[in-house]
């Protein structure tokens, strides 16, 4: 195992794995710490350039990711591609103290939105059939949705004991998230490199369109039943509603993405 220290941080425990099988957690653990790099880099918390021994090692584990990846899996390459492009020096324009003392804080709150994901097991669970990774657990819920009444009354006993009421339990988890993110992208409004860079980081399932979708679906099916959930107001269940469904469209717009893929295009 190799440590990484960058800037004073220490950010995460790495595996050399060039000359290793690669599995897929494997290559979408790799990719999410690049694409933590990426982002603290772009919001002037990293230094820019990186130090050259961790150049020269991320250098040839991208090529390996690059090598290993299918080619259906564009989201992934497109991170591997976008970060192969920051190690070449491609970072945008300087910030000055006051950007950096606005971008810092927005890194901040973005690791810290990162731990608090990758440590709730019922979201990971989730992960899984929301992305397409897992058909047979899709079908699962495909079919406790048919009494989306029971799944409901699932959801408010807090039961996680067997992988549906996970499953149930994730969704709504990661429902919070949604909104989290969207208000993480708008305070970093003034900061469009730093702001695509943390959508790119969450791009697995903004940038799924079936994700997106499948969200929408569970969203519009719960939305209307929590208003007969007792001990909620239903005007609380009819603003919740709307901050969500208006995150879910906005965090889908193309306008995320495409910030960083031009300044790829341009550099």
């Amino acid at each position: 195992m190799k440590r990484y220290e960058i800037g004073g941080t220490d950010l995460s425990p790495f595996a050399e794995r060039v000359k290793v099988p690669y599995k897929e957690e494997v290559l979408k653990d790799a990719i999410r710490f690049y694409s933590v790099i990426e982002v603290g880099c772009l919001a002037s918390a990293l230094p820019k350039p990186l130090p050259l021994e961790f150049q020269e090692s991320a250098g040839e584990e991208l090529r390996a990711l690059a090598e290993f990846l299918p080619p259906s899996d564009e989201l992934s390459l497109r991170l591997v591609r976008l970060f192969q492009e920051r190690l070449a020096g491609h970072w945008g324009e300087d910030q000055d103290d006051h950007q950096i003392d606005e971008t810092i804080p927005i890194f901040s709150q973005f690791l810290s939105m990162n731990m608090e994901v990758e440590n709730n097991q019922n979201i990971q669970k989730f992960l899984g059939p929301l992305t397409g990774s897992d058909d047979s657990a899709w079908q699962e819920i495909l079919n406790a949705l048919e009494d989306p009444t029971r799944v409901v009354e699932r959801l408010y006993t807090h039961s996680t004991k067997g992988p549906l009421n996970q499953y149930i339990q994730g969704f709504s988890d990661y429902l919070e998230m949604v909104t989290g993110i969207d208000e993480l992208l708008s305070l970093a409004n003034e900061h469009s490199l730093l702001q695509s860079g943390i959508w790119h980081y969450h791009s697995e399932v903004l940038g799924n369109a079936v994700s997106m979708e499948r969200l929408l679906m569970w969203f519009r099916v719960f939305r209307p039943l929590l208003r007969n959930v007792e001990h909620i107001d239903e005007e609380d269940v009819k603003n919740w509603g709307v901050a969500t469904e208006n995150a879910l469209s906005r965090l889908g717009e193309d306008k995320y993405s495409m910030t960083l893929v031009k300044s790829m295009a341009t550099a």
